[in-house]
């Protein structure tokens, strides 16, 4: 599994800002010391008409220049590169004008201060709310959207915005009250506990995330991700770690495993369809000694879903053979 990182992808994306800015400026210097050099050679041709010679028509190369193309313009290349002037570019050369203000990684964790929980969204789109709490509170710097929990996370520019959201609690989008809340810690012990137990009008319960790798899972293209679960039963003890390990290790990538622990059983969603039909086809995982079976998830609405699935099973997790 690839590593994944807010922290690494700004620092990227500065460094690459940085590089681009490096080879405008040394563009824009190789530009003016052309400029320079022809300007010496044409220099040098009027004066050895105003002296007289007759060779005045002589085309001269850039070697027989007697000032050192390099020594044009003196460069100090640790103030180019640390000082905060390499990236206000001068906007009479059209040069792009950028900003890593943004992007500094001190303010990061700062701004993590600043992030909050927007609840019952619906089917508003993330610039719609983004304005909304634009227009109610003050500049917001990213609206992270979570579909299938029916949520988002927004951060605010500043403590006062941010502190006006959470006294406030809620604010309505196109009609609908979206509520406002702080992003709880993933490891709090009331974390399973529903977040507006006495209006659910303003929210649902959600698991708040930290990580950014356990991200991956809230992408765009869930519904095609959704299509790569299956059903792990009779998992016993095994652990979440356990199951996942074991998975990637026999079929593939595994991008989530859900736990329900009073059900005795785990759902997986696979990275690529390749997998999911690896698993699928093999019908069961060995975890820790224990035969845990694998299928394919029945619809909820289904009429047979009311019906207990290990009795299906033997105490190995194999399935049982249909009495006729």
């Amino acid at each position: 599994m690839s590593h994944y990182c807010r922290n690494c992808e700004a620092l990227k994306r500065q460094i690459e800002i940085k590089d681009e800015v490096i080879r405008s400026k040394d563009e824009r210097i190789i530009r003016l010391q052309e400029s320079l050099i022809q300007i010496q050679q044409d220099l040098i041709k009027v004066l050895k008409v105003v002296n007289g010679n007759d060779d005045s028509q002589k085309e001269f190369s850039i070697s027989e220049v007697p000032i050192n193309a390099t020594s044009i313009i003196p460069i100090n290349t640790n103030e180019t590169v640390t000082s905060q002037s390499l990236f206000d570019v001068d906007e009479s050369d059209n040069e792009p004008e950028w900003h890593l203000s943004n992007l500094n990684l001190s303010n990061l964790k700062k701004e993590r201060e600043f992030r909050v929980y927007v609840g019952h969204i619906n089917d508003a789109s993330k610039k719609r709310i983004k304005k909304v709490l634009e227009e109610n509170f003050g500049r917001v710097l990213e609206v992270e959207m979570i579909i299938n929990r029916n949520c988002a996370f927004a951060t605010f520019a500043t403590r006062e915005s941010y502190n006006s959201a959470v006294n406030q609690g809620f604010i309505n989008v196109d009609g609908n009250d979206c509520c406002i809340e702080q992003p709880r810690p993933r490891n709090n012990e009331e974390q399973p506990r529903a977040r507006n137990n006495e209006d659910d009008n303003k929210g649902r319960m959600i698991d708040v995330v930290e990580s950014d790798s356990e991200l991956e899972w809230y992408q765009p293209n869930l519904k095609k991700e959704r299509e790569f679960r299956v059903y792990v039963g009779h998992i016993n003890d095994a652990s979440k770690k356990r199951i996942k390990k074991e998975l990637e290790d026999n079929f593939g990538r595994v991008l989530e495993v859900e736990m329900i622990i009073n059900r005795n059983c785990a759902f997986a969603t696979f990275a690529t369809r390749e997998s999911y039909n690896s698993a699928v086809n093999q019908g069961f995982i060995n975890v820790d000694g224990n035969d845990c079976c694998i299928e394919q998830p029945r619809p909820r609405n289904n009429e047979e879903q009311s019906k207990p699935r290990n009795n299906e099973y033997d105490n190995k997790g194999r399935r049982r053979r249909k009495q006729i």
